[in-house]
């Protein structure tokens, strides 16, 4: 058998905190829109990407490993999402954007609109 990536839910949340602090505030991710017309559009797809896990199915079995491993998953999936809604609320993402390509990282937009 395999070793396992995170042994333990703290390393898991060490990891998982690492990825979460590359998320800007809504008010930086506004700044880098008006400076660079970027922008940054983290997904549970990226953060498993920089996990090292393949795929979705890696996650779901460590989120059926107990409560603390469920805990941090559950917190990273709210902290994503907050901030794709803080985007919406700002008017630079449509709600519509994040259940069509939530695979996408990076979004360019032009009067926050869609293309």
């Amino acid at each position: 058998m395999a070793k396992r990536k995170y042994e333990t839910p703290e390393e898991l949340r060490a990891a998982v905190n690492a990825f979460l602090t590359r998320i800007p505030t809504v008010e930086k991710a506004l700044q880098r829109r008006a400076e660079e017309g970027m922008i940054y559009l983290p997904t549970m797809e990226e953060m498993i990407y920089r996990l090292g896990f393949r795929s979705r199915q890696s996650l779901a079995n460590y989120e059926k490993r107990g409560d603390a491993y469920a805990d941090v998953i559950r917190m990273a999936r709210s902290r994503i999402m907050e901030y794709q809604l803080g985007l919406v609320s700002a008017g630079i993402l449509r709600s519509t954007t994040i259940r069509r390509r939530p695979e996408v990282m990076n979004q360019e937009r032009t009067n926050g609109q869609d293309d």
